[in-house]
């Protein structure tokens, strides 16, 4: 579950906006998500623009994914077996 969304600030960007609790990892700007490929979880790096309320407007890494794991993502390793309900 996540939003598209373009702040004005001066400048014209589009983020994609997901829940902070999908970042199983953060470091400053830089952050780590995690999609579904198959039964499986693999790893996506993300540059985080900002985070707001519960938010995270993300700047680079899901142009093309449109699910992230957001339930028990700060348990989840690379190749972990997952179920999807």
């Amino acid at each position: 579950m996540f939003a598209n969304t373009e702040i004005k600030s001066g400048k014209s960007h589009s983020y994609k906006v997901i829940p902070v609790s999908s970042l199983a990892e953060i470091a400053g700007k830089k952050g780590v998500v995690y999609i579904s490929a198959g039964n499986k979880a693999k790893k996506i790096p993300v540059s985080i623009a900002k985070i707001e309320d519960n938010n995270a407007f993300i700047s680079q890494g899901l142009s093309d994914i449109d699910k992230v794991i957001n339930e028990g993502a700060g348990f989840i390793a690379e190749s972990s077996t997952i179920n999807i309900q």
